[in-house]
């Protein structure tokens, strides 16, 4: 086997065994991840501080609620102060949880709401959350924006998911 046939040979293995997988490319003159998952598809994630300045409501439920409504909330985000451009919102940006079935424990959910109204309450500190941008989201000249006014927090398996990494295969 020649050097050359041994290159193009690992080569190949590599984008092979890169598409199978979970990898991460970071696109780093942007404030975004991509993550290409197990099916090819990218997942722009974002990594941001909600803060007294960006945050301008959060849905306020009792603890009974939030769990009667599968740990699912909303709140909203200052669009003039989201890193991502989105030009045919006319409004600010929702951001919501996704609901999960009863059976599924929505507590690390609940904790991170807490910490969300306690944001709101006091107006000082800051609560880093990690959020997806599929499936609202589309490639320009300039990089992605949102096509719609809305976003997500990262969820994956019924989970809540508080980092921009790529996620470890089933």
């Amino acid at each position: 086997m020649t050097t050359f046939t041994r290159l193009v040979s690992g080569l190949s293995l590599l984008l092979f065994v890169s598409s199978c997988s979970n990898a991460a490319i970071t696109e780093t003159s942007a404030p975004y991840t991509v993550n290409v998952g197990g099916n090819g598809t990218a997942y722009y994630h974002l990594l941001y501080d909600l803060s007294p300045k960006n945050l301008l409501s959060v849905e306020r439920v009792s603890q009974q609620q939030f769990v009667a409504n599968g740990g699912q909330f909303e709140l909203i985000i200052n669009q003039a102060d989201f890193p991502i451009p989105a030009p045919q919102c006319k409004s600010d940006i929702i951001l919501r949880m996704p609901w999960v079935a009863p059976q599924h424990d929505v507590s690390e959910k609940y904790q991170l709401y807490l910490a969300i109204v306690n944001l709101v309450d006091t107006q000082q500190g800051r609560v880093p959350v990690a959020i997806e941008l599929n499936p609202y989201v589309a490639i320009n000249k300039d990089g992605i924006q949102l096509q719609h006014c809305n976003v997500f927090f990262r969820h994956s398996r019924n989970h809540y998911i508080p980092h921009i990494h790529a996620l470890e295969p089933n």
